[in-house]
């Protein structure tokens, strides 16, 4: 079968159900479509059940057969089959459970089977292009059933290690921290719990699970992280013991709590929820218990519950009109591009180029200081004027990727330019109150929006794209580019699908008809214009991070 998929093709074939030829460092089918190729290992969930003489299996605890009660909604939507390891035990997926495998392809298998047909039928079902996961034992220790409820719970952990983290961030490399974070979750059920809540909703938008185990499961969570924060009220200056000097290989339960919250503010976000501010209000206690606000951190784990935090926090404030929780001094507000440059990189996590983060925090900010008339408008526009020329400086002191260089490279730098330009936007719109229809606007909207066209939907990168293609289509206001907007998140809804994603276009439509209103261009049409906007994005609890 030559069409079929290889077995070790790249990630980008493998997921749009291509042939790849294997070519390294890039494969055929990623130059042509300039997309990001990479090779990444294969998961095979293993199933611990002894194997007897006779190849019949016994029920053991952690087996699909022993299951079947705690695991009843994912048997009525999902069918649950047995293939053989490697080392001749069984493992069971349910078959619609995996993205980039047709597991409906997978045989049934009798009990009485005998190894040898089983090897054959395992060579059969891979000519019908079929994949089982597994879990590398170096990455992490021989799971067993107290680590899970169920064992869809073992599907939904194996979903995000595989494939959810790397959509978290801008660049999925071996360091990535969402990767790493999970596998300290396995010592921490609060945190593993939510990482399965979130692994299983994004399993159901795509189709693979019942909304009402994602919902289950979230209940689940949410339930574990309201108990974990009782039982963890402060004794003391540090909360509950001393955390002065942790160490970066471990995850304390102060620290697991506070990435179970940001976590579940990626769950709101995800699914077009509300209650952002609540979520961040309860994380800047855990921080300020930490000692994290106060001076800079160097070790893993409270670098990546920092930089979570503040992106989280300057971004959402400019959604929601108000300042940052974070205090304009606060240290990872300095530019230092050493952030992007160690691990956990800061743009590797987030998309946006550390410096830029504080570029952020100054203009939210600066927009608090106009709306609330703490000063005169007039030191507030000279402040805004010595922000865009520190922008400036720095945008012509970064080094750009060239035209020959990798793409992967030449798309991260396209996501680095779409957040430099989504900071003038925010400066022309919420400090120098342009309208929506000046040239000044249009052209920066234009840049976005060109940023975004050489990013070819999927490519990687562009699963951080979410906050820049919002601001750009929220003063989209010319019909090519509307009409654009709406077929890229249709684009986008197709590879990285999202209740936000399905309620993004409502709340664009009613802005769009706002800002069509005062194409008079009055000051008092524009005023009106914000201050409508304004309100529907509070209201809305909007967040888009």
């Amino acid at each position: 079968m030559s069409d079929r998929r290889s077995r070790n093709g790249c990630s980008s074939c493998r997921r749009r159900r291509r042939k790849c030829d294997e070519g390294r460092p890039q494969c055929k089918e990623c130059q042509k479509r300039q997309t990001r190729c990479e090779y990444v290992g294969r998961l095979r969930w293993i199933v611990e059940i002894p194997v007897t003489s006779g190849g019949q299996h016994i029920r053991a605890r952690g087996s699909p057969d022993s299951l079947e009660e705690e695991y009843e909604m994912e048997k009525r939507s999902q069918k649950s089959t047995l293939m053989p390891s490697s080392h001749g035990r069984f493992c069971g997926l349910p078959s619609e459970v995996l993205t980039e495998a047709r597991c409906d392809a997978i045989p049934e298998l009798d009990e009485d089977e005998d190894e040898e047909t089983i090897e054959n039928e395992q060579d059969a079902s891979d000519d019908q292009d079929s994949e089982i996961w597994t879990l590398d034992h170096d990455f992490c220790e021989p799971l067993t059933s107290e680590h899970f409820n169920s064992f869809g719970e073992r599907i939904a952990f194996a979903y995000w290690v595989n494939y959810l983290s790397g959509v978290l961030t801008a660049r999925n490399s071996a360091e990535n921290p969402y990767r790493k974070l999970s596998k300290l979750a396995l010592a921490s059920p609060v945190l593993l719990r939510t990482i399965i809540s979130i692994a299983t909703e994004h399993m159901s938008c795509h189709g693979r699970v019942p909304t009402e185990l994602a919902i289950e499961r979230q209940n689940r969570a949410i339930s574990s992280l309201r108990e974990a924060l009782v039982t963890s009220q402060p004794h003391g200056p540090c909360g509950f013991y001393s955390i002065e000097n942790p160490s970066s290989n471990d995850l304390h339960p102060k620290q697991a709590i506070l990435a179970t919250v940001l976590l579940q503010i990626a769950h709101v976000v995800f699914i077009g929820g509300t209650g952002v501010d609540v979520h961040l209000a309860c994380a800047m206690h855990l921080l300020q218990d930490l000692h994290y606000i106060d001076r800079p951190a160097n070790d893993f784990i409270p670098r990546i519950l920092i930089q979570r935090f503040a992106i989280y926090d300057v971004l959402t404030s400019i959604l929601h009109h108000r300042r940052p929780y974070l205090p304009l001094s606060f240290w990872l507000f300095i530019p230092n591009e050493e952030y992007d440059h160690t691990e956990p990189s800061f743009f590797e996590m987030t998309g946006c180029p550390q410096p830029l983060l504080g570029y952020f925090a100054r203009l939210s900010n600066l927009a608090a200081d106009l709306s609330e008339k703490i000063y005169d408008e007039n030191i507030v526009l000279d402040k805004a004027s010595m922000l865009e020329t520190d922008m400036r400086i720095y945008d012509r002191s970064r080094v750009t990727s060239h035209s020959d260089s990798a793409t992967a490279v030449r798309y991260e730098d396209n996501l680095a330019h779409c957040f430099y330009w989504s900071a003038h936007l925010i400066l022309q719109r919420a400090i120098y109150r342009d309208s929506p229809h000046s040239t000044r606007v249009q052209h920066t909207v234009t840049n976005i929006i060109q940023q975004i066209k050489d990013m070819p939907v999927g490519c990687g990168p562009d699963s951080r794209l979410s906050f820049p293609f919002y601001l750009s289509s929220r003063e989209a206001v010319t019909d090519k580019h509307r009409e654009w907007v709406r077929e890229r998140n249709q684009q986008l809804r197709e590879v990285y699908p999202s209740r936000w994603r399905d309620k993004v276009m409502t709340i664009l439509e009613e802005i769009w008809a706002t800002i069509d209103t005062g194409r008079q261009k009055t000051d008092a049409a524009n005023w009106y214009i914000d201050a409508k906007i304004s309100a529907m994005e509070r209201e809305r609890d909007f967040a888009r991070v």
